[in-house]
């Protein structure tokens, strides 16, 4: 990289990735801190990739704040002196990986108490969706009632890619540990746990473009075998982004905020960060369940979603409030 005595304008360009709307977080994160980190700038985003909710193999651009909060974010990068102040510098090109692993690996200051701690604690704080994307989920729970009394929020991680990837880790031999799990294991894990075996109704998260059987079949099963009312979007619901798979995911994201009782998978960044962020930002307490652990019950992870081993996250504990 090149550098200046006025010090740089870091960039990542955008167009050469490919990634879903987490990843993109980290790699935010990942430049924002290499800027604080040598007194550089950056500029505020002016687009996110969308990947194509068809293929998921081809993407677009869209703009920053049709998901974030751009006056949100702008106050962080002015809080921290990293927003670019116009003057003239040299223009910086960080590699997309370069920031993500950067990002990925900031979550470790969340453990300790640091300048970089409180870095990271207010890039997820600033770190918004906007106001539409809020509306949106506010209106699609209102329909619920009292949407968190004996209900709890999954993530349903039963898409073909899963599967796929699941399937290149066990022939490249990563280990036994890396196991598919199907929709009847998930939802028998939670039967079979003490107290989420009484929740009557689960509102699910995927990407249901992406699922090789048909939802109302999911809702008929879960319902006959488990007595669990099952709740998924479908693109017909008037709350779907049938062209936006990062909205359809930011949707999801807000919405499993809003439970206290959510179980997702600790090899995820989905749930990894929807932990993290609900340790910071929550002031009541909440549960956060693993399915991937290997028990024939769903375990309660207690690492503030910084561990993405299944044994680790329910083993060690850390607090990040």
């Amino acid at each position: 990289m090149q550098s200046a005595e006025k010090g740089s304008l870091l960039h990542f360009e955008s167009s050469n990735s490919w990634s879903g709307l987490n990843n993109q977080k980290l790699v935010l994160l990942g430049l924002c801190l290499l800027a604080f980190q040598k007194k550089d700038k950056i500029s505020l985003p002016k687009e996110v990739v969308d990947l194509s909710i068809k293929d998921m193999k081809s993407s677009s651009l869209i703009p920053f704040d049709d998901v974030f909060d751009s006056a949100s974010f702008t106050g962080f990068l002015e809080r921290w002196n990293i927003l670019d102040d116009g003057k003239e510098r040299v223009l910086d090109t960080v590699l997309w990986r370069s920031c993500f692993s950067r990002g990925a690996n900031s979550l470790k200051y969340l453990k300790e108490s640091s300048k970089q701690s409180d870095f990271v604690r207010d890039f997820f704080v600033s770190l918004k969706f906007n106001n539409f994307i809020i509306r949106q989920v506010n209106e699609y729970l209102s329909l619920y009632g009292d949407f968190n009394e004996n209900a709890l929020a999954l993530q349903l991680r039963i898409e073909l890619d899963w599967q796929q990837h699941i399937e290149r880790k066990i022939k490249k031999g990563w280990g036994s540990e890396w196991h598919y799990h199907t929709f009847d294991e998930i939802f028998e894990k939670i039967k079979n746990h003490q107290f989420l075996k009484n929740k009557s109704r689960i509102f699910a998260c995927c990407d249901i473009s992406g699922l090789d059987i048909d939802i109302r079949d999911l809702r008929g099963f879960s319902r006959a075998k488990y007595g669990f009312d099952l709740v998924i979007r479908d693109k017909d619901s008037g709350f779907y982004f049938k062209e936006s798979s990062i909205k359809n995911a930011a949707f999801d994201f807000m919405l499993c905020l809003s439970f206290d009782a959510y179980v997702g998978l600790s090899r995820s960044t989905f749930s990894n960060l929807l932990c993290v962020t609900k340790s910071i930002l929550s002031e009541k307490s909440f549960d956060h369940y693993v399915y991937d652990s290997g028990r024939s019950f769903v375990e309660r992870r207690i690492d503030a979603g910084l561990e993405a081993d299944p044994e680790k996250s329910t083993s060690l504990s850390f607090s990040i409030r």
